[in-house]
């Protein structure tokens, strides 16, 4: 051992060998090493998969505005207006006054409300049906997979979302099959018979109710009268004009609320945040996972230094300083909390995966800051767990190794 200890130091010990007994006495206890293992993929998995799904629903609450928007540079709303779902209904003269202020290139109205559908086989739905104007079409999808987006302007036109067409219009056909609503097949909307023209993309949105696209001039016919409402005008600003001037200009002129796109959906954000208890539930999830990460790899991190005491104590009493010994401890829970992470975020990502691919709808977005935060809290989580069980490791006698 005195030869040993001539040749080991904090500046010549090769830096691979210090690796090497690290690696030795973490797998010479499987069980406990695969433990933190466990421990860390789990609090991982949690802590990044539940920030995916909340990142989710808070861009799926904004879907309407991405969908709809255009090339409309601000939305024009009642004040009391905090998402795209609770339109507060305006005077039809609105669109006309807009229409007439400086700087208004142009402005379309988007109406919106409910009215009561039957499906092919009798199924009842109740659908939010969109109106957008005749003339331009604007505010209607901007991706078509089946028919165009002029086909609605045909006799009695409708233009549905495909998912939605394979969920809530899916209806069982005169031969006995189930199948979904497409082009060609007709509903009854509101007192009106109702054409399906087209088949369209929208964004996943929070809302859980379909919605149908038609002209503003059907939209009369399908929703009642008492129901009938200017939800929103979309103003593109004239070339040159500062947006911010312009929405307050319309916001003097009719004590309205002009925003842009972006804005629009940041105060749907803001709502989502602090008017639900979504972020409260997610925050705590996510803590909790940092929580469990911690008790789990922590405990058996250190139940794992305590039962190798002999083994860091013999290689004090080899000469081994308390520097060495750091490196050693740190090294180990590096190691695991490593392998945790990449196992954590290689189930995360197949979950991604498996939600995406079953077409569900479910909000999940796993974007780049996901991985790098998750890292930081693993690295929280390694840094506790060693530190605690570095306290003990550090106050063990070398003497020990030769008691009985």
């Amino acid at each position: 051992m005195v030869t040993m200890r001539r040749h080991i130091d904090d500046t010549h010990c090769s830096e691979i060998g210090l690796l090497f007994i690290a690696w030795k006495m973490l797998s010479g206890d499987m069980l406990k090493y695969v433990s933190m293992i466990a421990g860390v993929a789990f609090a991982t998995l949690l802590m990044s998969q539940q920030t995916a799904i909340y990142l989710g629903l808070a861009y799926s609450a904004g879907a309407a505005v991405r969908d709809f928007s255009g090339d409309a540079d601000l939305w024009v709303m009642d004040k009391a207006v905090a998402f795209p779902d609770d339109f507060k209904p305006m005077r039809s003269a609105v669109i006309d006054v807009v229409r007439g202020i400086d700087g208004v290139q142009w402005a379309s109205p988007l109406l919106r409300s409910s009215a009561a559908m039957r499906l092919p086989d009798g199924t009842p739905q109740r659908p939010t049906v969109v109106g957008i104007d005749d003339a331009t079409l604007r505010g209607g999808p901007s991706v078509m997979l089946n028919g165009q987006l002029a086909d609605l302007r045909k006799d009695e036109g409708i233009i549905i979302d495909q998912r939605q067409a394979e969920t809530f219009f899916a209806f069982v056909d005169s031969s006995g099959v189930r199948r979904s609503l497409g082009v060609g097949d007709r509903v009854a909307l509101g007192q009106s018979s109702a054409l399906v023209v087209g088949i369209c993309r929208l964004s996943e949105a929070l809302s859980s109710s379909p919605v149908v696209f038609t002209t503003s001039s059907r939209f009369r016919s399908f929703v009642p009268v008492e129901d009938r409402q200017l939800a929103f005008v979309l103003v593109k600003a004239a070339p040159g004009q500062e947006l911010e001037d312009l929405g307050a200009r319309i916001a003097r002129r009719e004590d309205l609320l002009a925003r842009t796109p972006e804005q629009f959906i940041t105060r749907t954000e803001q709502y989502l945040n602090e008017s639900t208890g979504i972020l409260i539930s997610f925050s705590i999830v996510i803590g909790l996972g940092l929580v469990i990460g911690l008790i789990v790899s922590g405990q058996t991190f250190f139940n794992f230094v305590s039962d190798n005491s002999r083994y860091f104590a013999g290689l004090k009493a080899t000469g081994m300083t308390d520097g060495m010994i750091v490196r050693i401890v740190f090294t180990q829970i590096g190691i695991v909390s490593l392998v945790g992470y990449w196992v954590g975020m290689g189930l995360t990502a197949v979950f991604g995966l498996a939600i995406v691919g079953s077409g569900s709808g479910f909000p999940y977005r796993l974007e780049a800051g996901i991985p790098i935060g998750t890292a930081l809290g693993v690295l929280v989580v390694g840094l506790i767990a060693g530190t605690v069980s570095l306290w003990r490791v550090i106050r063990l006698e070398p003497a020990m190794v030769f008691r009985a």
